[in-house]
């Protein structure tokens, strides 16, 4: 990865409030989605945490019913991480989308609980055909979904979807060829690597992610834009996959 490490793991520790957790920008309140972004990057760049960091997730993380499926996947990974134990019992899968149901299971397969699909959730997931799934996020989700369930289909033509989808800049967008995101390059190289394969041109998609670092180490959405936590931890694993290549 071609970076200045260092400078990206300040960037992150100046991100770090006096309670442990992590925030968005470093005179905001911390927030359990940055900290989670945060110790995802300090862990790929082998960053040290504040000490504080664990009793801020003990006192702050909560796992209640009104959390949405990515934002439960993110808190119960920390409360994993951190080895903090909880008794929750997930609900059955359910989800509008394919990233709810994704993340829902991701999180039941991490505490180790029965993946149940409800019938709604199942027809949902077999109803999705490349005339109705347009969107590359969703191409992205779907098969990851796939690839979580073991499922044994044909996406041959959604992988080429994704692949041949890549953007001017070579990152990736909502659609082909339309303003490219770091989080949506992301989601892509996820997939692709779940299925052993990369953007047609892993070269350009490098030099996208590169383009959306700012001056103080820290990763924007898109170039020029202002760095972030999420989109920090976005770029970090993305040049980890894209290394491969």
């Amino acid at each position: 990865m071609l970076f200045d490490r260092i400078k990206t793991i300040r960037f992150v520790e100046s991100h770090c409030q006096s309670d442990g957790g992590y925030s968005f920008s470093i005179d905001a309140p911390s927030t359990g989605e940055d900290t989670y972004y945060a110790v995802r990057t300090l862990g790929f760049l082998k960053g040290r945490l504040s000490l504080k960091t664990k009793r801020y997730i003990q006192q702050t993380v909560s796992l209640s019913d009104q959390l949405d499926a990515r934002s439960r996947w993110r808190m119960t990974w920390l409360c994993h991480r951190f080895q903090i134990k909880t008794t929750e019992i997930l609900p059955p899968v359910e989800g509008r989308s394919m990233a709810d149901l994704y993340y829902s299971i991701k999180t039941r397969r991490l505490v180790r609980q029965r993946i149940l699909l409800l019938p709604e959730a199942q027809d949902f997931i077999d109803s999705r055909t490349p005339a109705n799934l347009r969107l590359i996020p969703d191409i992205a989700y779907y098969l990851l979904l796939s690839h979580e369930l073991g499922h044994h289909r044909d996406v041959r033509d959604w992988v080429e979807r994704l692949r041949t989808g890549q953007g001017y800049e070579g990152g990736y967008g909502f659609v082909p060829f339309s303003t490219e995101f770091l989080d949506v390059t992301y989601l892509v190289l996820m997939a692709l690597r779940a299925y052993t394969t990369s953007p047609i041109d892993a070269g350009r998609c490098h030099s996208f992610v590169s383009s959306c670092l700012t001056n103080n180490g820290g990763y924007a959405r898109r170039p020029q834009a202002a760095p972030a936590m999420e989109a920090t931890y976005f770029a970090i694993s993305s040049l980890e996959s894209l290394q491969k290549y």
